[in-house]
């Protein structure tokens, strides 16, 4: 059987660095990038099978990423991995088609448990974020439609950028857009 293919996505060497070290001998890690648009790139020119990234990514976050590349190739397996607990974000990774999300304080038998899961067609949650979300689930707490969902992809990135610190003509340039776009972003 052919090892599967995993791209990492996190702007953090060392949590990059150590995922490699777990990974290493498991599968195979066709690469790494740092950023949003990277992941988009890479996803095609590497052909991963699975996808671990993180939501901060930094120039296009890792919901949107995740939602693009699951827009583009379906058969991508995507395992969230992050600092963010809050079900809003769990909620938004799934509904954009995650396969699995765990946090970064999970246990390396997690993450291998996750990878297993998701290579066999299932979805993996980690048990830190299912009690909150059943507690939710019970009270009847669910995410307001509207706000950020109402915007465009591009309105999103651009909103991003702007929390960012990038000035206009900086989010012009990252987004390859003139300078008569820009004024109107």
């Amino acid at each position: 059987m052919k090892p599967v293919r995993v791209l990492i996505a996190d702007e953090q060497t060392l949590v990059v660095e150590g995922l490699c070290r777990i990974l290493d001998g498991y599968c195979e890690v066709v690469g790494r990038v740092e950023n949003g648009h990277a992941l988009i790139d890479a996803v095609s020119t590497m052909e991963p099978d699975i996808v671990i990234l993180e939501v901060a990514l930094p120039l296009l976050n890792g919901l949107e990423a995740g939602r693009r590349i699951k827009l583009s190739h379906p058969h991508i397996k995507l395992i969230y991995l992050t600092s963010y607990a809050d079900y809003s974000y769990v909620n938004k990774a799934m509904n954009y088609g995650a396969s699995g999300y765990l946090l970064k304080r999970s246990n390396v038998s997690e993450l291998l448990q996750s990878l297993e899961s998701v290579q066999r067609g299932l979805s993996y949650l980690t048990p830190l974020v299912t009690r909150g979300l059943l507690k939710g689930l019970v009270r009847g707490e669910f995410p307001i439609k509207g706000g950020l969902d109402n915007l465009t992809s591009r309105q999103r990135e651009v909103l991003q950028l702007v929390a960012e610190g990038y000035a206009v003509k900086e989010i012009a340039v990252l987004l390859k857009l003139s300078d008569r776009k820009s004024t109107r972003l």
